[in-house]
């Protein structure tokens, strides 16, 4: 028989990303028997990062991320050896996820709820967010602050070589919960 702690879970986990305004979020359910370096990926998904840089996560005091950061910082756990479940997260439980070193995007996670899976939910799943995140490399909060200035005035010397660089469906405003999902399952079926 299964001790109750070995029971499965979901947790539903509300993800922003710090110092921006109007606020970068996504809320999302996944199970409990992934690990750090799964949830790094399915954030990516949701959030519409690129992957292309490092990551880490700070959790309980403790830092977990990938084998270069960890040689290169001389410090933290191995993000692929550690599942959610064993770091015995709870409901209100905060952490923080880095994404990339030079942008310095930082995100606070919040566990909004802890509960048995549903067996009609496929999982990971996105269940609810608002805006688009920045583009890859704009220079973090302060770049991406004048990314969007650029970007509102049309008569800004800048303006069409941003608007060019970002591409022509950049849209700051923009979630789309179907696909962001869609990508999901694609890329994380259980």
């Amino acid at each position: 028989m299964a001790k109750v702690t070995d029971i499965a879970k979901a947790l539903t986990v509300r993800i922003s990303l710090e110092e921006i305004r109007p606020e970068i979020w996504r809320r999302f359910a996944v199970r409990d028997h992934i690990t750090l370096y799964e949830l790094h990926e399915i954030i990516q998904t949701i959030m519409g990062w690129t992957n292309t840089h490092l990551y880490s996560f700070t959790i309980k005091a403790k830092e977990y991320s990938d084998q270069e950061t960890i040689e290169e910082s001389g410090k933290g756990k191995d993000a692929e050896l550690v599942s959610l479940r064993s770091l015995k997260l709870k409901k209100g439980d905060t952490f923080q996820y880095m994404y990339d070193f030079g942008d310095n995007w930082e995100h606070l996670l919040v566990i909004e709820l802890v509960s048995v899976p549903d067996p009609k939910v496929d999982y990971p799943v996105c269940l609810d967010g608002a805006r688009s995140v920045p583009p890859e490399d704009c220079g973090g909060p302060n770049g991406y602050e004048d990314l969007l200035n650029i970007l509102s005035d049309p008569t800004h010397a800048e303006f069409e070589s941003m608007k060019e660089w970002v591409g022509p469906y950049y849209n700051p405003e923009e979630f789309d919960l179907n696909t962001i999902n869609r990508n999901l399952h694609e890329d994380f079926e259980e």
